[in-house]
Order: structure tokens, then sequence, then C-alpha cells
């Protein structure tokens, strides 16, 4: 006795002229929007093999758009994001393509999309832009910063790509103002507060100090002096005791 077929005879004439159509799980979506019942995969490919039909490979992509749905997809690829083109398509059409197939379908056709959510169009301000010469303290470490205009900005494009705003980059305010009394921080060089106050970046309260003299400073065994005042004492015994310890190398 043979097992009755789940198939009605007009359901086996629509797979039989659409089986090579697209993927199986386009076939099932398909087959859904026509006769009001989803099969399986696995059913699609038993009925395949029955009846000896070729069906489309899974990742194909001759057949995965109709020309109706490529038509439409051309037409409205800007309108929405990705996923709302996703949802209003299987409005339309019955199934719901994934994303990577419509980035793939927007490639190979040359299509620009729409943006993705939180991008904003060229020429949009984000509300974070700081005009040049405005001050912030940083929140990692607690040391102010100035915007400052970069030399030759216009000639550099790359600056424009990082989106820094009016040419300008966040600099340490310290270093900021000995550059511009003193000229550039020699190389192997910092800038310290006297008073040890980092919020305090007046011109005279400022010393450029070397890397190892810095070093020695922050040393567990550098004496300690009695208050912010002996500051510059503490500094000039450190680049001393560094200079002998250079010529004592050599």
């Amino acid at each position: 006795m043979s097992t009755p077929s789940i198939w009605s005879e007009e359901e086996v004439v629509w797979l039989k002229c659409h089986m090579a159509d697209g993927p199986r799980k386009v076939l099932a979506a398909r087959f859904e929007q026509k006769f009001g019942w989803r099969p399986k995969v696995t059913q699609l490919d038993t009925f395949a093999k029955r009846h000896k039909l070729r069906g489309a490979p899974p990742t194909t992509r001759l057949y995965l758009w109709k020309e109706e749905e490529a038509a439409w997809l051309r037409l409205h690829f800007t309108e929405w994001p990705r996923k709302e083109l996703a949802a209003r398509f299987e409005q339309k059409f019955g199934w719901r393509p994934k994303v990577t197939q419509l980035t793939a379908f927007c490639t190979r056709n040359k299509l620009q999309g729409a943006p993705h959510a939180g991008t904003f169009k060229k020429g949009h301000d984000a509300g974070r832009a700081r005009p040049l010469w405005s001050e912030r303290v940083e929140q990692h470490d607690g040391y102010p910063t100035v915007m400052i205009k970069v030399p030759g900005a216009a000639t550099r494009p790359s600056l424009k790509d990082k989106g820094w705003q009016q040419s300008g980059v966040w600099m340490r305010k310290a270093v900021w103002v000995w550059t511009e009394k003193h000229g550039p921080v020699p190389d192997n060089h910092v800038v310290m507060h006297l008073d040890g106050d980092q919020l305090n970046c007046a011109p005279d309260n400022l010393v450029c100090v070397s890397l190892p003299a810095q070093a020695r400073l922050n040393h567990h065994s550098t004496p300690e002096y009695a208050g912010p005042e002996a500051n510059p004492v503490r500094i000039k015994v450190a680049e001393l005791r560094t200079m002998i310890a250079d010529r004592t190398r050599t």
C-alpha cells in the first residue's frame, strides 16, 4: 500500500515548474504565499529526488531574485535601512531576505543604500563639535586640554577623514602654553607643574624636565620636601643627579 502524498496535483505542478527558481527556503516561502502552508526544506528535498528535479544551489546568486523583486529593490533601495527594507520586501513578496543578501545585491548592482541607523549625512553637526581654542578637562587623567589649529591643515586631507573639527586637535594645555612661550618641547622631555596643580597652566608655573629627571622625581626613594614651594629645588636636584649619572656612564 503506497503512502498518500502530502502534495495536491496543483502543488505538484507548481513545484515542478518552480523547483529551480531559488534556494529551498525561498521556495518554501513562495510556496506558502501561493498555497497557504509552508513545507519543510527536507520535504522539498525529498520531492526533488523523487521526481528527479534539479533544484537551485543553496548559495546561488543567479536565481535568488526574480526580475520583479530585483526591479523593486533597485527602485526602493535608497529609501530605508537594510532591516526595514527587508521587512517591507517581505510584505510585498512573502519572504524576508537577509541583510547580507541585500548588501550583496547593493554591491553587485552598484547601488547606494540608505544610511544605517546612527550615521549622519554630509555636513550634519553631531552636536559635539567644538570651536578652536575651546578647553576641556580629560576624564581619564584630569589634565586640561585645548583645541588648537593644525598647521597646514588645508593641505592635509587626512585630518578631514579623521573628523577633526575646524582642522583642530586637542592638545594638553600645559604643553601648548609652554610651546607658545618657549618653542617646541625638546625630545625626551615633558612639561611639569611647579606647584603640583595640574589645572594651573600659568606660564610661570610650568617647567620643562627631562624624562630621566621625571623618573627620579617619581621614584619612591626620592626625598620629599615640605610643600609645593620646594618642587623647584627637587627638580634641580633630579636634573643634577641625572647629569652625574650620565657622566658616570661615559
